[in-house]
């Protein structure tokens, strides 16, 4: 009789205590069985392949951006022939109209030269000399300088040092924004010019002189001035 009544009591008991073990409904798992997940994508934004910032922009990050650029043109007006120490004019124009007369109003000697390159909202433009020494040249405007509607330019003010043959190089630069890298820039040579420098025989002259006249005065002009009036003085008496 008392085997019937233990029994079931001491089952009740074993299953009420390992509900008591679960805890109540809501309580958080053991640490043991908590899992990370990864962050769910908000719906219609998107996330931008990573690029490593620290590292060089490689020709395939570049060359994907200027893919999509257009042709514009380029126009280079330089003289040919110039003269030592006489400053000459040089400018260069950017278009992305194929229509646009964009020779007007040019004031350089020669017959300027047009070239297509790839063209962006925002280009930098540089002239320099193939060699030290050979050209002074000096900025009249911006490197840096936003295309789009009419024409933009760039002009310099070039002084040849040396007599010979010379080259300048003309670069475009585009300027272009890589993701995760900001504005980069891309350079384009586009067009050398090769000038012909001759001298310049009245400034040639006139810096001699500027350098050499005391020497002149000293060694030359005074003494004949001295010998001339000594001879004057001798035919009067």
């Amino acid at each position: 009789m008392l085997d019937r009544v233990w029994i079931p009591l001491l089952s009740t008991a074993i299953l009420l205590g390992c509900a008591g073990c679960s805890g109540p409904p809501g309580s958080p798992a053991p640490a043991s069985e908590v899992t990370s997940e990864k962050a769910l994508q908000v719906p219609g934004t998107y996330s931008a392949p990573e690029i490593d910032r620290g590292g060089p922009v490689t020709p395939k990050v570049l060359g994907d951006v200027l893919a999509g650029l257009p042709m514009g043109r380029v126009l280079f007006a330089c003289p040919p022939t110039m003269r030592v120490h006489a400053p000459e004019r040089v400018e260069v124009r950017i278009s992305g109209d194929p229509k646009e007369d964009i020779t007007r109003g040019l004031q350089e000697r020669g017959v300027p030269v047009e070239a297509g390159a790839k063209i962006a909202p925002l280009m930098n433009v540089t002239l320099t000399p193939d060699e030290d020494g050979v050209f002074d040249v000096k900025a009249l405007s911006a490197a840096e300088q936003l295309t789009g509607g009419t024409f933009s330019q760039w002009v310099w003010s070039v002084t040849p040092l040396k007599s010979g043959t010379h080259n300048l190089y003309l670069t475009v630069n585009v300027v272009v924004d890589v993701p995760g890298l900001g504005p980069q820039k891309r350079e384009i040579p586009v067009l050398t010019q090769t000038v012909q420098v001759r001298a310049n025989m009245p400034y040639s002259t006139g810096e001699f002189w500027r350098k050499n006249w005391q020497w002149f005065m000293s060694t030359l002009l005074i003494p004949l001035g001295l010998w001339l009036w000594k001879k004057r003085s001798k035919a009067k008496e």
